[in-house]
């Protein structure tokens, strides 16, 4: 995956009207930042021959790799033909410089109205959940949409010497959703129920988890990003989905509230 989704999460994006951008003054870091902005969100839908990025807009991954053992949960196998439209639908809501006259704080804040995925999972392993062992194998089609997407944040930035922006810093992290609807074809209709509540409990106990990667590999992925595109590197490649989902769910933070969710999946499942 050439732009990753921490780079999005991370609150770098733009909507379709570039020119709707809050004006920043001349020089500041705040200017520069707008700037990067504009250039991204044409690259999400067009893609970037020269420095090999495909069409981002609607994001195509043929399949993701699954290999994860932590958390209880088990599990291998893959995510297949993920289709993921509207990440370049951003709004920028506030792009202000806070400190600084050229190089400082920027704090950020974007909208999205709905991000749609769909995708085939195929997994083969088990979710252990207190005593109850639920298995995984199967394969079905799921449908995904995340409404009112919300992200803002304060990035440090420096401008360097040939007018490059380096991020140094991203914190006062904040992020989160009006609603979040996920469909499995082959789960009945209580299961499904359950995987909606379950999401949005995931979510807010993995809260902290999800900050730490934006502000660590997400500052490095958005560094990479800009430095490529000032011509100090000829390419890049960001961290494999595959490597951060196997991180995250190896580290996974699955609340009492999520355990019960859990306990109820499960008992459906086994019926």
């Amino acid at each position: 995956m050439s732009i990753t989704w921490l780079l999005v999460v991370g609150a770098v994006l733009v909507s379709q009207q570039a020119l709707a951008l809050p004006a920043a003054s001349s020089g500041s870091a705040a200017d520069r930042l707008a700037e990067e902005i504009a250039n991204l969100q044409k690259i999400l839908k067009t893609g970037a021959l020269e420095y090999g990025i495909p069409v981002v807009d609607p994001l195509d991954i043929n399949q993701i790799p699954i290999n994860a053992n932590g958390g209880g949960f088990k599990a291998s196998g893959s995510l297949n033909d993920l289709i993921v439209d509207g990440i370049s639908s951003f709004t920028v809501t506030r792009l202000e410089q806070t400190s600084g006259a050229v190089s400082g704080r920027v704090s950020l804040a974007i909208e999205l109205p709905a991000a749609d995925a769909n995708l085939e999972y195929d997994l083969h392993g088990k979710v252990k959940i207190s005593f109850i062992n639920v298995k995984l194998n199967g394969k079905s089609a799921v449908s995904a949409k995340v409404d009112g997407i919300k992200a803002n944040a304060d990035l440090d930035i420096t401008i360097n010497p040939d007018n490059s922006i380096t991020v140094d810093n991203i914190c006062n992290i904040d992020f989160g959703f009006h609603k979040a609807t996920v469909h499995i074809d082959e789960m009945s209709g209580v299961v499904n129920s359950l995987v909606n509540k379950l999401i949005p409990t995931l979510v807010n106990s993995n809260r902290n988890k999800i900050i730490q990667l934006i502000e660590t590999v997400g500052k490095d992925n958005i560094n990479k990003y800009f430095d490529m595109v000032a011509g100090k590197a000829s390419s890049w490649k960001s961290i494999a989905v595959s490597d951060m989902l196997q991180t995250f769910t190896n580290e996974l933070v699955v609340s009492p509230e999520a355990h019960r969710i859990l306990r109820q999946i499960a008992r459906h499942l086994d019926a």
